[in-house]
C-alpha cells in the first residue's frame, strides 16, 4: 500500500513539475542536474531511493527560474562518467551536460525514521556548495520532508526567492538528527569553548594542549602508522608504513630517531598497519595489510631491538586487522580480497580469524555479523554510553560517521564528513610508481574499476574516566567535490574527539588545522586519566593536485594533551 501511495505521489509531482519546466525554460534559468541517490544504507526504505530523487527533481523543476537537466544515459553510464579518470577537473561534468548545478543525495534508515541527505554543488561560474538534510519519522512525512529539502535548496542554496512555506515536522527526534559538526564561526567557538594553543575544546571537556613536537622531514610518503611498546622495553615505538616499506621510530624528547627499516618490495602496496598482542605472550605483533598486484596479502611481524624486524607469518588472499570488542576482548579480523577491480578488490563478509600461537595456520573462524556494506577497516566497537552495551561506529563510502546499536540498527548519521582518505584496496592505478598511485589517478585500463577507499583510523578510548568511550577520528577536508567519487584529494584537516551525549555524537575537542593531508594517527595514554596523553599524527605537508606532489616526504607530529573530563 505504501509503495503504491508513494508511486502516485511521485507521478503527480512529476506531472506538475513537467508543466512548470516546459513553461519556465529560459536562457536565464538556473540549470540543475539531480544525480542518482545512494541507497546503500537505506534499509527497508531502499525502494524509495529512485522515487525520492524523482520527487526532488520534479519539485525543483516546478520552481520559477529553475530548469532540470535530464540525461539520456543510464545509471551505469553515469557511474562510469563519475570515475576520476574522466574528470580531471570539476568543470568537465558541467560542460558535458551544460548544467550549472549538480544535486547528489543519500538515504539512511535510522531507528527514528528515514534521513535524507542532499548536497548541492555549483560550477566555478556560480561557485555554490551546500548540505541539507531532513528526517521523516514515518512514511506519511516523506513528502513533507522532500518539500522542506527543496525549499532549503531553492532558498538557502540557490538564493531563489519563493513564497512557499513548508514546515518539516519531526519534533525532538528531527532536531537530534542534526549534528553540531558544521564548521562553526570562530567567535562562536571562542564564546563556547577554550583555546589551548593547538587544541580547541568544545562542550564539557577541559582540554589543555601541553605542546606539539614536529619531526624533521621523513624522506618517504607515509600511508599508515601505529604506536606502542612493541618490544616491551618500556619505550614507545612508532611504526610508520610507506607504500612498500615499514620503519620503526622512537621519539627521544628532542627528535624522532629511526630504529629499523624493512622494505617489502616494489610490487607490494601497504593499506594499513596495526599492532596488538595477538597470542597473549606479552609482546606486540605488527600486522600489515596490503596488496601484491591484484592479490590481497597480509603479513605479521615482530620487532626486537637486537634482531630488528622479522616476518613471522604471511597470509595470502586476506586483509587482516586486530580489533577489540568490549566484553569479548581482542580478536584478529579478516576480509577476503578479490582479483577483480569491478568489486573493488575486496569481497565477502568480515570474519573472526583463528590462528595457532606461532601464527603458522591462520584461517577463518566465523562471520562477525556486521551491518551490510561494512568492510574490514570501516568500523570499531565501543561502549559509547558507559552502560555495558556495545555500539558499532563506522564510516561509510560517503565519509559519514554512522552509529549502530547492539542489534545493528542504525541510530545516528553525521551531517559532516569524517575519515576521508586517499588510501584504497587493490593495486596502484598506474604502472608509474609515484604519488599518483596513492591518490586515485586512473588510466584507461582502470576504467571499469570501482575504487573502494579505506577510511582513516577510528579509535575508541575512555579519556575522562567515566566508563563511556570517546571516538577519535580524522577530518581531512575535501579539495574537490564529493560527487567526483573515484578521486580524492584533501587540503588540510584536523583530528576530532567525539562523545555520545543526548543520543547524538557531540564534539569534545579538535586539533587546530593540520596542513596538507593526514595519513594516519594514534593515541597513547601515559598513565592515569589526568596524566599526559600523546596523539601522534602522520602528516604529508604538501598540497596535492591531481595526485601529484613535488616532495615525497612526511612529518610526524606529537601532541601532548592534558584531559580532565567532567564526571
Amino acid at each position: 500500500m505504501l509503495r503504491r501511495f508513494t508511486a502516485v505521489i511521485v507521478f503527480c509531482m512529476m506531472i506538475a513539475g513537467a508543466f512548470s519546466v516546459s513553461a519556465e525554460m529560459s536562457s536565464g534559468a538556473s540549470r540543475i542536474m539531480v544525480l542518482p541517490f545512494d541507497g546503500t544504507s537505506s534499509g527497508n526504505f531502499s525502494y524509495l531511493t529512485d522515487s525520492i530523487r524523482a520527487m526532488i527533481s520534479s519539485r525543483l523543476g516546478s520552481k520559477e527560474g529553475i530548469e532540470i537537466v535530464d540525461y539520456s544515459v543510464n545509471a551505469e553510464a553515469i557511474n562510469l562518467l563519475l570515475q576520476g579518470g574522466n574528470l580531471p577537473e570539476d568543470e568537465t561534468f558541467f560542460k558535458k551536460f551544460n548544467t550549472d548545478y549538480v544535486v547528489t543525495g543519500a538515504l539512511y534508515a535510522l531507528q527514528t525514521g528515514l534521513k535524507i541527505q542532499v548536497s548541492l554543488r555549483g560550477s566555478s561560474l556560480v561557485d555554490v556548495e551546500g548540505k541539507f538534510s531532513a528526517l521523516a519519522v514515518n512514511e506519511s512525512e516523506i513528502l513533507q520532508s522532500v518539500e522542506g529539502l527543496v525549499q532549503d535548496i531553492t532558498a538557502k542554496g540557490l538564493g531563489v526567492k519563493t513564497s512557499d512555506i513548508v514546515a518539516v515536522t519531526g519534533g525532538t527526534d528531527a532536531s537530534k538528527s542534526v549534528s553540531g559538526f558544521s564548521t562553526e564561526h570562530p567567535e562562536k567557538i571562542f564564546k563556547k569553548g577554550v583555546y589551548g594553543g593547538s587544541i580547541v575544546a568544545e562542550g564539557g571537556a577541559a582540554v589543555q594542549a601541553l605542546g606539539v613536537r614536529r619531526s624533521s622531514p621523513i624522506p618517504t610518503m607515509m600511508v599508515a602508522m601505529a604506536t606502542g611498546d612493541v618490544d616491551s622495553d618500556g619505550s614507545l615505538e612508532i611504526i610508520a608504513a610507506s607504500r612498500t616499506s615499514i620503519e620503526i621510530f622512537q621519539f627521544d624528547d628532542t627528535r624522532f630517531r629511526k630504529l629499523a627499516e624493512h622494505k617489502i618490495g616494489v610490487q607490494y602496496k601497504i593499506n594499513a598497519v596495526s599492532i596488538a598482542d595477538l597470542n597473549n605472550d606479552g609482546l606486540m605483533e605488527i600486522v600489515i595489510s596490503g596488496n601484491e598486484g591484484e592479490k590481497a596479502i597480509s603479513a605479521i611481524y615482530n620487532y626486537r631491538s637486537s634482531a630488528g624486524l622479522s616476518q613471522i607469518a604471511k597470509v595470502n588472499g586476506w586483509y587482516l586487522r586486530p580489533v577489540t570488542k568490549p566484553g569479548e576482548g581482542l580478536m584478529l579480523a579478516g576480509q577476503k580480497g578479490s582479483k577483480s577491480g569491478v568489486d573493488g578488490y575486496v569481497r565477502g563478509s568480515v570474519a573472526k580469524m583463528a590462528f595457532d600461537s606461532d601464527f603458522k595456520n591462520i584461517r577463518e573462524d566465523k562471520k562477525l555479523g556486521l551491518p551490510k556494506n561494512i568492510r574490514l577497516f570501516d568500523f570499531i566497537w565501543a561502549d559509547l554510553a558507559g552502560d555495558g552495551t556495545v555500539e558499532l561506529v563506522a564510516i561509510d563510502n560517503r565519509e559519514k560517521l554512522l552509529v549502530y546499536d547492539s542489534s545493528n540498527s542504525l541510530i545516528w548519521v553525521s551531517e559532516d564528513d569524517f575519515g576521508g582518505s586517499r588510501n584504497f584496496f587493490g593495486p596502484t592505478k598506474s604502472s608509474v610508481k609515484s604519488n599518483r598511485d596513492l591518490s586515485g589517478g586512473t588510466t584507461e585500463a582502470d576504467f571499469d574499476r570501482v575504487t573502494t577507499f579505506i577510511p582513516t583510523r577510528l579509535i575508541a578510548v575512555d579519556l575522562d574516566g567515566d566508563n563511556a568511550q570517546e571516538i577519535i577520528i580524522g577530518r581531512n577536508a575535501r579539495q574537490w567535490s564529493k560527487w567526483i567519487s573515484e578521486t580524492r584529494e584533501y587540503d588540510g584537516g584536523s583530528i576530532a574527539c567525539l562523545s555520545w551525549k543526548d543520543d547524538v555524537m557531540q564534539e569534545m575537542w579538535h586539533t587546530n588545522k593540520i596542513n596538507g593531508y593526514i595519513a594516519d594517527y594514534s593515541l597513547n595514554q601515559a598513565g592515569d586519566r589526568n596524566d599526559s596523553i600523546q596523539l601522534y599524527v602522520a602528516q604529508i605537508p604538501d598540497k596535492v593536485l591531481f595526485g601529484l606532489v613535488f616532495n615525497e616526504e612526511s612529518k610526524l607530529l606529537r601532541y601532548e594533551l592534558g584531559v580532565e573530563g567532567v564526571k
